[in-house]
């Protein structure tokens, strides 16, 4: 996925969500968390059966999560935030990781919806 990204120009969701931090204030901050597997395949052209397939364990949060993420839904609120919406397999699996390693998504930001 570094790949496909690099192919891209570069990660224009983190960039995205750091424009945004930046404008907020300092009480907002991205911490990238999430890695996809390099055994995926590229998403593209693939249909929502397939999508949910090529996902399945491959979203994962290699490091442990900074103590205030985990089990802190109180004291702060996280949004994932994501470039595109197709099927909701991607957003899905991130949550779904995520809550495995004890940090509740509030809601998911998404830049574009096909």
């Amino acid at each position: 996925r570094r790949l496909a990204a690099r192919r891209r120009g570069g990660d224009p969701v983190t960039a995205a969500a750091a424009a945004a931090a930046a404008e907020l204030g300092p009480r907002v901050a991205v911490i990238p968390l999430l890695r996809t597997a390099g055994w995926t395949r590229d998403s593209a052209g693939l249909g929502a059966g397939d999508r949910l397939a090529n996902l399945h364990d491959a979203v994962l949060v290699p490091a442990r999560p900074p103590p205030l993420l985990s089990g802190a839904a109180d004291a702060v609120t996280v949004l994932l935030i994501d470039d595109v919406l197709t099927t909701g397999a991607t957003a899905a699996a991130a949550v779904a990781a995520l809550a495995e390693a004890g940090v509740t998504v509030a809601a998911t930001v998404v830049l574009a919806v096909v």
